[in-house]
């Protein structure tokens, strides 16, 4: 098993705050200094390589900092930013062998050779590169370290407890992802909020839209993938279900074992039917659950894309024959976003992307603020709905506003007044996609008007791992800008929850690690 050393520091910062703000950290480093003055001889490791010192009893002795090619990366994701000059004016013999060879040493330390007397680190090394022996030291466990998980389960129906337990070990073919954001979704709601399933079982770490770190690989991964590294950023598709039906292996999220065979506990489902992120590690069943984030993704964004993000991707991908029969028809499309929450902002984003001309968004809602961020986000048009209208006034009133009946409709809300508004509103051979989720029934409709309308009625759930790819990589083009996001502590999950469930959450919320 190949594994991290604990990495949580005493404080709450980030590796990448502690890099850029607590490099004066005055009692640590005074501690540091003492440390590498001894005349004891010892060897510290760390994921990211290995301080080490030979005993000596004079002031003087010499010490290597060495990180592996892969912290290069991460702590320098910008060229010319203040962390790069930092550590290329320590050693510009290791600059030049990063630049032009990174692949020769990317699994081997490499080394800067520095004599340290007592004091060096204070007045001697550059910001940075204290930073970074200070980092080594704490690593180590000289500075005191976290080695327990934190977690929030659901101990029952509306019963959320924070407690503490042991780091866990990893699968032989999965891996440990120590978590940096996680995704506050409004299943997480319907879950806490009722008995999800007959086979649900309590206690249960929810969190299904999780980024991180990772933190130890099993014994099988470590063989059999030497492109897979400790500290590598991902994200985890929690979507695997059963792994054995044929949708599954096909990369197709509708998992007939989950729906007609054994049942939702062979499922892996993360957050579910497993153990999600609302936790400071999270055990990751097999590697090939695991997307690689890119460096200029952020990981707040790469949280959410891995639902919220990949069912709007899902759903506007659904919509293409009708668009593309408008647009062939008048040279212009117009798809409706009934529910302009997280979801909306995604799906607005991936319509401008995909169909840059030739199709206008319209946002719905009762809240004028949501509709407002729609608008800023670049929604052509947006419609506020009065919930006291009938549905067929409703309707009437939308496209009089709009001057056309919309084309495509993804309806988010899971309401039947809202539903029926929608299907009352699209126009003759349009397509509307359900995304939001409900226990009510369809709103009553003959069946002459969706056959004379020639309407197709679809329904999304998540998406595929290969549809998360597709959608980083508009995300890391700047093709897609992901909705804004609200970062919040682990122990404000449950007021977090509250404010999606009374739809008062604009953007997304996520946990922030």
């Amino acid at each position: 098993m190949q594994e991290a050393t604990p990495d949580d520091q005493a404080s709450d910062h980030s590796d990448e705050d502690f890099f850029v703000k607590k490099h004066d950290n005055s009692t640590a480093i005074t501690q540091l200094d003492e440390y590498l003055t001894s005349s004891s001889t010892e060897t510290m490791t760390s994921q990211h390589g290995h301080l080490s010192s030979s005993s000596s009893s004079k002031q003087t002795l010499p010490c290597q900092l060495a990180l592996h090619a892969s912290s290069w990366a991460y702590l320098h994701p910008n060229e010319g930013s203040e962390v790069e000059q930092g550590l290329c004016s320590v050693n510009s013999q290791w600059q030049q062998t990063m630049r032009t060879s990174p692949k020769a040493v990317q699994n081997e330390p490499v080394s800067l050779g520095v004599t340290l007397t007592k004091g060096a680190v204070r007045d001697n090394l550059p910001p940075v590169a204290r930073a970074l022996a200070l980092h080594e030291f704490k690593m180590a466990s000289h500075v005191k370290t976290r080695t327990m998980n934190r977690r929030v389960t659901l101990d029952a129906v509306n019963v959320l407890r924070t407690s503490e337990v042991p780091i866990p070990e990893p699968p032989p073919e999965g891996a440990i992802v120590k978590v940096m954001f996680a995704g506050v979704c409004h299943t997480d709601v319907r879950t806490v909020g009722r008995l999800y399933h007959a086979k649900f079982v309590f206690p249960r770490v929810l969190g299904h839209e999780i980024s991180g770190t990772i933190y130890r690989l099993g014994d099988e991964v470590v063989k059999a993938r030497p492109d897979v590294k400790i500290g590598d950023r991902v994200s985890v598709y929690p979507w695997g279900k059963c792994q054995q039906c044929a949708n599954c292996l096909s990369d197709i999220p509708l998992c007939t074992t989950l729906h007609y065979g054994r049942g939702p506990m062979d499922s892996y489902v993360y957050g579910v039917w497993r153990d999600g992120g609302y936790q400071n590690y999270v055990v990751v069943d097999f590697i090939q659950f695991l997307i690689n984030i890119p460096n200029n993704v952020g990981m707040d964004a790469a949280a959410t894309l891995m639902c919220g993000g990949v069912t709007s991707y899902n759903a506007v991908t659904s919509l293409g024959e009708s668009i593309g029969r408008a647009r062939k028809a008048s040279g212009n499309a117009l798809v409706a976003l009934i529910g302009a929450g997280g979801l909306a902002l995604w799906a607005l984003q991936i319509i401008k992307a995909l169909y840059p001309t030739g199709v206008r968004v319209l946002a719905v809602d009762i809240n004028d603020e949501k509709l407002q961020d729609a608008k800023a986000a670049g929604a052509d048009l947006t419609h506020r709905w009065d919930t006291s209208e009938s549905a067929e006034v409703a309707a009437d009133c939308m496209i009089k506003s709009c001057g056309a009946r919309p084309d495509a409709i993804i309806e988010l809300t899971g309401l039947t007044g809202v539903i029926k508004r929608a299907l009352l509103s699209l126009n003759i051979g349009g397509t509307i996609t359900l995304v939001g989720l409900g226990e009510v029934w369809m709103p009553e409709m003959t069946i002459d008007s969706v056959i004379r309308r020639n309407i197709q009625i679809k329904g999304v759930v998540v998406g595929s791992k290969r549809q998360c790819v597709e959608l980083i990589d508009l995300v890391q083009q700047g093709k897609v800008r992901p909705p804004p996001m609200t970062h919040i502590r682990l122990e404000d999950l449950d007021e977090a929850l509250d404010k999606l469930d009374k739809g008062t959450q604009r953007g997304r919320a996520v946990v922030k690690m």
